[in-house]
């Protein structure tokens, strides 16, 4: 008991304030505006692939608009006529956009993690629609406005000279074309290197060792109430009488019950320990990570023994104030883990002392990103015999020898004959719940990779479109060039050099853009760097060949050309 601010300051002591929202929310907020950007990316891909559709169509109706100005047309009514087709155009698109947004938020909220905040009430709703709205006719202005610039400057007369001329596109239509082309590619690279560090980081996750062996190991909880336990005698003897008779169930290899909860889904609770070799009289001690558990916790969770034994049954009975610690607690204060054994150390400024009787593995209890704690492992009957911890909640871990599901029917026969009243809650695999500790990351993971690949995706189309329409630009170009001996395979070249000059301009210009952007992204990787080169290299190459593909197949119709047809091209 402390009767004195300073008391609890000598103690090592502090107060841990933080927002109520950072404590319901945690790190999500990182993880949905990288979500948010991710989002605004595939749109801006999206509003320059069609702005180059337009501007292939504004090019495609050169005579049209030729004809409409010797007509008499103004650039206003010309402005308006595209401006009318592009809006019409964007609203349309986010009409289809929110009714496929209905499909798949039902989708996205069913894969989503249950530590998602408020995940229920995610939905279309007035905002949304009204967002939806105005991104729809921002679009439409977006890509509306590349097809303005076709009226600008010019007469009727020369429009109509160069449209008859019919020859390759000027060099300020190619290099806004391929401008949109290269924005779209190097945009479509960003969302493919967060998703490759997402991917690595869950790759990373996954490979973690959490300092016990997960597989085949079935958990629940149990509460007991005040009423019919209402002292720690009876709390102590029901939760050794559940271990016993669970320990003896058919197809249990060892079962055990751990106070404060188990590895990767609490820390324990902490205390502060008076080392005795290293806690000088009057100095503030070091508050440790604690945990209560009951005879065969290591055997059961597959924690491996390092030095010592591990705690027994005369521990519980008869007080005999041994304890257990991990070897990170055993490193803070001595370079071999094994130089901790029959050392002291006691509770607060007073009590009993505690002896160290063995040394075991280190377990992430903090959860799968969090690096090990220097933990301490206690007996329910503290030094001298006294009932040291009341431990009323319980969480139990049986390790089993077939499928721990299988089990559960026979778990609550045994709880049932104990007590009927009792009820079991949190019934889980251990790998379920590593797996819902990974679940954020999961779940950001797969949403930037669809984002990736619909990036991609429309990427390659618009550099497919762009290779189509100047190889039919160009198709008069090119029978003159097979005309006067020019092989496929120099035709094929032409193309591919083209395209590929495009492709690398989009993908370096990625590249920079991702070491730029990808730095955000570090509160929510594990285990790699936002700037890592083997992620970078990796999608760049698969964004130069998925572009490659779709410029070849161009640039295969080019090398078909028949030089015949190709001099009579219009």
């Amino acid at each position: 008991d402390f009767t004195t601010i300073e008391e609890v300051r000598q103690e090592g002591m502090r107060a841990s304030v933080r927002p109520l929202k950072e404590v319901a929310v945690g790190d999500v907020g990182d993880v949905l505006w990288v979500l948010l950007a991710a989002v605004g990316v595939i749109l801006v891909i999206a509003c320059a692939n069609v702005a180059n559709l337009f501007l292939v169509q504004a090019e495609e109706q050169e005579r049209e608009l030729a004809m409409r100005r010797a007509l008499g047309a103004s650039q206003g009514q010309l402005a308006r006529y595209f401006l009318t087709q592009s809006l019409l155009l964007g609203l349309l698109g986010g009409l289809v956009g929110v009714a496929l947004a209905y499909a798949g938020v039902r989708v996205l909220v069913t894969m989503a993690p249950p530590q998602l905040p408020r995940v229920s009430e995610i939905g279309i709703d007035g905002v949304v629609l009204a967002v939806a709205a105005i991104l729809s006719i921002l679009a439409g202005v977006f890509f509306g406005g590349f097809s303005l610039l076709r009226l600008r400057g010019g007469s009727a007369t020369a429009s109509l000279n160069e449209w008859g001329r019919r020859t390759t596109a000027g060099r300020a239509r190619g290099r806004t074309r391929n401008l949109l082309v290269v924005s779209q590619l190097a945009l479509a690279l960003v969302l493919l290197a967060g998703s490759g560090l997402m991917l690595r980081t869950f790759w990373n996750l996954r490979s973690v060792d959490p300092g016990f062996d997960a597989e085949n190991l079935l958990t629940f909880q149990l509460a007991l109430p005040n009423v019919d336990y209402p002292d720690p005698d009876a709390m102590s003897a029901f939760h050794m009488e559940l271990v016993d008779r669970l320990s003896a169930l058919p197809g249990v290899a060892a079962a055990t019950g751990v106070w404060t909860g188990l590895p990767i889904e609490s820390t324990g609770a902490a205390n502060s320990a008076h080392e005795e070799d290293f806690t000088p009289p009057g100095q503030a001690p070091v508050p440790h990570p604690m945990k209560v558990v009951t005879p065969g916790y290591f055997r059961a969770m597959g924690i491996p023994l390092i030095a010592g034994r591990t705690l027994e049954r005369r521990d519980f009975e008869d007080g005999t104030g041994a304890v257990v610690v991990s070897a990170d607690f055993a490193r803070r204060y001595w370079t071999d883990p094994r130089d901790a054994l029959g050392r002291r150390f006691k509770l607060m400024n007073d009590g009993d002392w505690y002896t160290i009787v063995g040394v075991v593995g280190d377990t992430r209890d903090a959860g799968i990103r969090s690096p090990p704690q220097d933990m301490i492992y206690w007996a329910m009957r503290g030094a001298g015999g006294e009932w040291y911890f009341w431990p009323r909640n319980m969480d139990y871990a049986l390790r089993t020898q077939s499928t721990p599901e299988s089990l559960m029917p026979a778990v609550r026969r045994v709880v049932h004959e104990l007590d009927p009243n009792l009820p079991i809650y949190a019934v889980q695999t251990m790998e379920e719940i590593i797996g819902e500790s990974m679940a954020g990351t999961s779940f950001t993971m797969v949403l930037l990779a669809i984002g990736a690949i619909m990036a991609l995706l429309i990427g390659t189309v618009g550099i497919y479109g762009v290779m189509s329409y100047v190889v039919s630009r160009r198709t008069q170009e090119i029978g003159v060039r097979m005309a006067l001996g020019a092989a496929a395979p120099t035709i094929l070249g032409m193309v591919l050099r083209q395209g590929l000059v495009v492709i690398l301009t989009g993908a370096t210009l990625g590249v920079l853009g991702a070491v730029a952007t990808t730095r955000v992204m570090r509160a929510i990787l594990f285990g790699v760097e936002p700037v890592d080169p083997v992620t970078y290299a990796g999608v760049a190459l698969v964004l130069t060949l998925v572009a490659l593909a779709a410029t070849y197949l161009p640039a295969r119709r080019a090398a078909r050309v028949d030089p015949i047809e190709a001099l009579r091209y219009e």
